[in-house]
């Protein structure tokens, strides 16, 4: 979104210009005051410069590691939010963030049960494209980036809503599927 790249971009010129100085751990200090800097809301720690409210994740992010791609994320890899240490942040699709927040218990709407509890539909359901070897052989192909959702929908004969909908649990629910560790953790 050219906005968020806007905002980036600020926040990026904001720390450069020595306004602000950031340890790769997170903190933030006021460069005027001497003071540390900083709010929590919504669960993650924010800073405000110049009327603007900015995240201190990103700002870690663009510091440290670099720019955050178009339509992009920055994930908490431990799930805790107030640990912006430049180790603890990957920059991901906003899908694969969701996915990610409901694997580690982040989001506990119950919307999204279907992930620690088997039912019986997906792979159950005997009208189903997929069994649940399959199903869980795709999540993981896309999530390793070696099959996209088109590559998915052509080699299953299904649509691409359906696929997504499959990588994203809204179908298949029956198919327990946890994010392995190494893959929040592999370099970008």
């Amino acid at each position: 979104m050219k906005a968020e790249k806007e905002r980036d971009n600020l926040l990026l010129e904001i720390a450069q210009s020595g306004a602000i100085s950031v340890t790769d751990k997170g903190v933030v200090t006021n460069n005027i005051t001497g003071k540390e800097i900083g709010f929590v809301t919504g669960g993650y720690k924010r800073i405000n410069m110049f009327g603007a409210t900015f995240a201190v994740n990103r700002l870690v992010y663009l510091v440290y590691i670099g720019e955050i791609p178009d339509d992009y994320e920055v994930n908490h890899i431990d799930g805790d939010k107030l640990n912006n240490a430049k180790e603890n942040l990957e920059a991901v699709t906003p899908g694969l963030n969701k996915i990610h927040a409901r694997v580690t218990g982040l989001l506990n709407d119950d919307s999204y049960s279907h992930l620690k509890l088997i039912d019986n539909s997906g792979a159950n359901n005997g009208m189903a494209k997929l069994s649940a070897e399959n199903v869980n052989f795709y999540r993981e192909a896309f999530d390793k980036s070696i099959l996209s959702i088109k590559e998915i929908s052509i080699k299953t004969g299904m649509r691409r809503k359906s696929v997504t909908d499959m990588l994203n649990a809204k179908t298949y629910k029956n198919v327990e599927y946890r994010i392995t560790r190494s893959t929040w953790f592999e370099e970008n």
